[in-house]
Order: C-alpha cells, then structure tokens, then sequence
C-alpha cells in the first residue's frame, strides 16, 4: 500500500521561505551574469535554480510504499529500496529530536526506520502512522516497534 508523507504546515512554510530565498538567488545571480557580462555567473544561476526545483519536487512527492519484499521510499528524485527482513526496528516520535537519519519527514510526527545493514535509520513520516506500522509488522513480525 502507497503511504502519502505527512505534512506540517510550519515545514512547509520553511520550505516555501527557503524555495523564495533560493529562486531569488538564482534570478539575482542570471541577472548580475546578463548585465555584467560575466556568462560563468550562469552556472551558480542554475545551480541555485536545480536546489529549488529539487526542493520542490521533493515536496510534492514525498511517500512510503510495502510491497511483499521490500519498503520503498521515495523523497523527490531520491529512492531508496529496503528489503523487509532487513528492518530491524521502528521507533515512533513526534518530538523534535537531532541524532542521525536519513531526514526524509516533513513532519515531526515520524517514523525511524532501522536497517541491520545500514548505517543511519531512515525518518519518514506517513499520513497512517497506525496503518504504516501494522501492515510492516504484519509483513515481519519480528520488527519492535517502540514510541518516544
């Protein structure tokens, strides 16, 4: 089953803050090369515009799915591909906590998703947190599952 990732609205809003922040660098950056008539100045233009649309991609398509192997997460143009047997532990948070992970939530009210074979647990954030959590442990039942 496809899991859309939550979204809070203050995240949002950085992001949208970050995204003005990031395409005005650009427009600034294109303007100065044009009117300056220094073309190398293009290349941090596009630069800056390439971070803003992958925030924004990131953004709009940010999601979890479990299949009968695997967990699949996709955050914007990154994906990742997690054997189930390979999860060995989900921990539930909804408290804004700074340790390692792969930082995929848009939400404080999120899963890690820890991996015997990886080094840094995976943060997503599905909109069904309960759903999430028991159709994993339904696919592995040998995953803990622990609230923070």
């Amino acid at each position: 089953m496809l899991y859309k990732s939550k979204q809070d609205g203050w995240v949002v809003g950085l992001g949208v803050i970050a995204c003005i922040a990031i395409f005005g660098g650009a427009g600034i950056a294109a303007a100065t090369a044009i009117y300056a008539r220094e073309p190398l100045l293009v290349i941090p233009a596009c630069a800056l515009a390439a971070v803003g649309a992958m925030l924004i991609w990131a953004r709009i398509s940010a999601w979890s799915e479990i299949t009968a192997a695997t967990l699949e997460i996709r955050f914007g143009p990154f994906r990742w591909s997690i054997p189930l047997e390979s999860i060995a532990d989900l921990q539930s948070t909804n408290r804004l906590i700074l340790r390692p992970a792969w930082g995929l939530a848009w939400s404080l009210d999120r899963l890690y998703v820890k991996c015997r074979d990886r080094m840094l647990p995976f943060c997503i954030s599905p909109v069904d947190k309960a759903a999430f959590v028991a159709e994993l442990r339904r696919a592995q039942p040998h995953v803990t599952f622990s609230e923070r």
